[in-house]
């Protein structure tokens, strides 16, 4: 087993294909920082488990991928607004783009020509397979955070003229740290893009649940190696709970099953 040294960059994704292009050769671990999943779920699975690896001695057939373990990693969102705010407003700023004052942070960000939103609410709006799960947000709802969003920035006397930065340090606390949570919506769009990319990641789950049998020829042949093996995990869980976190990562990780006094040595 290979492993890759360092976590891949964050991918955009194509105009076509709608999703960050991951690349999971067999036999290898591949570390991929906050990829974008906005295309169609079975696009996704097609691409986690197309094979681009060893090619057979003989002959130009690609040797069978037997299957893909994924552990994605996510974080509280709630902790992720509170360390996103003191970490933009913090002096000095570590990222010099908060002090642009050119720069619309309540505007509607795109990918090649679809806002953010548009992206985002096919998947937020029917979150589950057979759409039967109530939305996580709605377009109104959508529309009502950038309007939130926008009361806040450039919206005080003094303030017209100024970059995020400034609002950050300026604004009442408990005003700045909405203003920094509803540009990691919004426009950032950190908190939604995990979101989408959990609900993504559960759908293909669950659709693979129900092809996992396939009828050949009238034949039903079950194989535990044309599935996509997913498990979501926050990162404090690591924090508060580490034996019972590590030992859910080696369930994932391993092959067969082993023993938990032997995993937790």
């Amino acid at each position: 087993m290979e492993r890759e040294n360092g976590a891949r960059p964050r991918q955009h994704p194509s105009t076509a294909q709608r999703c960050s292009h991951i690349e999971l050769p067999p036999g290898k671990v591949v570390v991929q920082e906050a990829p974008h999943f906005f295309c169609d779920t079975n696009n996704l699975a097609e691409m986690l488990l197309e094979n681009k690896g060893r090619f057979h001695r003989e002959g130009e057939q690609r040797i069978p991928k037997r299957g893909v373990k994924i552990l994605h990693l996510v974080r509280d969102p709630f902790s992720m607004a509170i360390s996103n705010y003191n970490y933009h407003s913090q002096d000095p700023t570590p990222e010099g783009w908060v002090k642009d004052k050119t720069r619309n942070i309540c505007g509607k960000k795109e990918f090649f020509g679809d806002t953010l939103a548009e992206l985002l609410l096919p998947t937020l709006v029917s979150p589950g397979v057979d759409f039967d799960e109530p939305p996580i947000v709605t377009k109104e709802e959508f529309d009502m955070l950038y309007d939130k969003c926008n009361h806040l920035f450039r919206a005080q006397r003094g303030f017209e003229d100024e970059s995020y930065y400034f609002h950050l340090r300026q604004l009442d606390p408990s005003h700045g740290i909405k203003l920094s949570t509803l540009q990691q919506m919004v426009n950032g769009g950190d908190i939604f893009l995990m979101a989408n990319n959990i609900i993504k990641l559960n759908q293909i789950r669950t659709i693979q649940s129900r092809v996992n049998d396939i009828n050949d020829g009238g034949n039903t042949m079950k194989s535990k190696y044309d599935k996509i093996q997913i498990l979501t995990m926050s990162l404090s869980d690591f924090t508060h709970y580490p034996r019972r976190s590590t030992l859910k990562y080696l369930n994932l990780c391993t092959a067969t099953p082993c023993l938990e006094k032997k995993k937790a040595e």
